[in-house]
């Protein structure tokens, strides 16, 4: 049963149940999300490049992940990774 629950895809309706109602991202889900940060970092780069520094924008916000309400107070810490390990342990 397990091998049927852990194959099912990370939006189906158990595995968004095993993780407290969140659909779990993919691979893919997250290679789309560096994507999205490169093409607005890299166009904040271009749009600023002949702009004085203390003229210049902000630069882009990451795109927001999951576990990660604010980029820069997120932090990984032990017992975030047992209760991590605990939640999407197979069998």
């Amino acid at each position: 049963m397990a091998v049927l629950i852990w194959g099912l895809p990370p939006d189906s309706a158990t595995r968004q149940a095993i993780n407290k109602g969140r659909p779990l991202w993919s691979t893919t889900d997250y290679l789309l999300a560096d994507l999205v940060d490169s093409t607005m970092h890299t166009t904040w780069a271009i749009a600023n490049k002949d702009v004085p520094r203390h003229e210049q924008s902000k630069p882009p916000r990451p795109y927001p992940r999951p576990g990660a309400d604010d980029p820069k107070k997120a932090k990984i810490t032990a017992a975030a990774l047992l209760a991590f390990r605990e939640r999407t342990r197979r069998g």
